[in-house]
């Protein structure tokens, strides 16, 4: 089971279908679908956009956009962050530091924006991630501006939306308390044996994570 523990603040808390791992899977399944039935995805796909609320989706420093987000079926926090109006990053770290050993490490580039180092990038937030894919992880990432860490949200929209927060017992890039912090402000928690980025390492069980979600939001 992907899907080790999980905690509940609903009543929607089917359990997961799914414990296929990214192994399971073709790297490339449009290849096994003839055309004309990848045509009656994309048209079943834009269909369901055009008429249904979207499920969102926020990794990592994306939780903060993700927990903004209004109108939706739904929000789901893989790693995230989660700010409330008029928190930032810098003041939950300098309250929050840690344990020795997490946390990322980042140096200011040419530019001064900060770019994370690629062996730190590639043992903590690849953790556990097929070398070839985590290797292309990384290379797509890009330096970021201090400033990140200063921003707090004018509104949120997480306290009035379904919600998950998925954690990952192996994460190290998150100082310890923060995580089970924000996963208090979702309806429902749900731990996983993974590292940081889930989406990467159990992409078959985030399919079906989001699945799960957009139907209890539609109950």
């Amino acid at each position: 089971m992907t899907a080790v523990s999980a905690t509940t603040r609903s009543s929607c808390s089917t359990p997961p279908q799914s414990t296929q791992t990214a192994t399971d899977f073709p790297t490339r399944p449009h290849h096994l679908c003839p055309a004309p039935c990848r045509s009656f995805r994309r048209s079943k796909l834009q269909w369901q956009l055009e008429t249904k609320p979207p499920v969102v989706v926020g990794h990592s420093f994306g939780g903060v956009t993700a927990g903004t987000v209004r109108g939706t079926a739904g929000l789901i926090f893989l790693n995230s962050w989660i700010l409330d109006v008029g928190e930032s990053p810098a003041a939950l770290l300098a309250q929050t530091p840690g344990e020795p050993g997490e946390g990322l490490l980042a140096l200011p580039d040419a530019d001064g924006r900060l770019q994370l180092d690629p062996d730190d990038a590639r043992a903590k937030p690849h953790g556990d991630v097929e070398e070839s894919v985590a290797t292309r992880a990384v290379e797509l990432l890009r330096p970021e501006p201090p400033s990140i860490f200063a921003a707090t949200p004018a509104r949120v929209s997480w306290r009035d939306t379904p919600s998950i927060y998925l954690r990952g017992q192996q994460d190290r890039t998150i100082a310890t308390p923060l995580p089970d912090r924000f996963a208090a402000r979702c309806s429902r928690t749900e731990t996983w044996e993974t590292s940081h980025s889930p989406y990467l390492s159990r992409p078959a069980a985030v399919a079906d994570l989001i699945q799960r979600q957009r139907a209890c939001a539609a109950s």
